[in-house]
Order: structure tokens, then sequence, then C-alpha cells
């Protein structure tokens, strides 16, 4: 029996698949069908951090916050935007949606180790100055680490900079930069 094969997805990848509102981008179709064959074939388990909850719910409440503004010319700030009842509980009703969704799609997350109680904070500076990751980028790369994946499904071309992770991404110029790098693969 072959061990299964783990794939992180990216939050941005779970925006994507999960959010009825999210932007239709040229890559999303594509990303939906690697994920859909992936997920139908036994050899391979998605997988995703507890932080990508706090990711995506900013990505979806900044959405809707941008489409709530062009009809509402009073609502200046999304601080404001969050004390409107129901707009609030449309952005929670969406993010509900979408972690469900993860959690049907997903290995148990129970076996991995969350990132926040075990990165210190020189390690954390040591890997934002080594790379071009953002901050919770930094925390799910580390996460990723610990856990001992290889792998992972983004359209954020920063991964490309963390060592012995593969990348799997549609983004044209990730793809470049990993030709430039020599880190390009080819599945046939």
């Amino acid at each position: 029996m072959h061990e299964k094969v783990s794939l992180y997805l990216d939050t941005n990848i779970w925006y994507w698949l999960t959010y009825e509102g999210a932007n239709i981008e040229s890559q999303k179709p594509k990303y939906a069908e690697f994920i859909n064959k992936i997920y139908n074939h036994k050899n391979f388990e998605l997988l995703y951090s507890h932080l990508s909850y706090g990711e995506l719910a900013h990505i979806i409440e900044i959405d809707k916050y941008k489409k709530y503004k062009e009809t509402h010319s009073n609502c200046h700030k999304v601080k404001e935007f969050r004390k409107v009842s129901g707009e609030r509980e449309d952005v929670s009703n969406s993010v509900r949606a979408s972690i469900v969704f993860m959690d049907k799609i997903s290995a148990s997350d129970e076996k991995f180790v969350e990132v926040l109680n075990y990165i210190s904070g020189e390690e954390f500076v040591n890997t934002l100055k080594n790379t071009t990751l953002d901050g919770t980028d930094v925390l799910m790369a580390n996460f990723i680490s610990q856990n001992g994946i290889k792998n992972i499904v983004t359209d954020d071309g920063d991964f490309l900079s963390i060592e012995g992770i593969n990348v799997f991404t549609y983004n044209e110029r990730s793809i470049e930069e990993a030709k430039k790098q020599d880190k390009l693969l080819s599945i046939k």
C-alpha cells in the first residue's frame, strides 16, 4: 500500500474553491479542475492550517465590503461595515460555508501541529528575512515544514523562495520564476 501524498492548499485556492463571490480569475477553473482530480484520487490528501481561517475571513470580508460600498456611499471604513448586522451575518455565513467545505474535502487536521505554538520569534524573523513571504505565509511555511509536507498548491509565487517545497501553480509569473531558478518540474 502506498502512503498518501499530502498537498497543502494555500488560502487563495480555498477562496476560489469555496466562496461563491470569488472574483472570476483565469486560474480559478484550472485550480478547481486540478483539485477535483486530486480529491477523487485515493493516493492524495488535501490539507490546510487553521491560519487559513483568518486569512480567508479577511479576503471574504474585503470583497463583500467593496461590493457594499458600491451602493452605500456613507460606509467609509471596514469597521463601520462590520457593524451592519445583516452584512456581518452575510460575511459570517460565507466564512462558515467555506470552512465547512474545507473540512469536508480535507484530511483531518487533528494529526497536524498548529504552528503558532511552535515557532520562535527568532525563527519567524529569519524566515521573513530569507524569503519573500509575508507574515502569515511564514507561519504557514513553518506549519508545512513541521509536519513534513512537501507540496503546496498556491497562486502565490513567494513560496518558490522556500527550499524543499514543491509548488503546484498555474500562475504564469511563478512558472517563469521557477524556470529561472531551475525549479520547474514537469508533470506528465
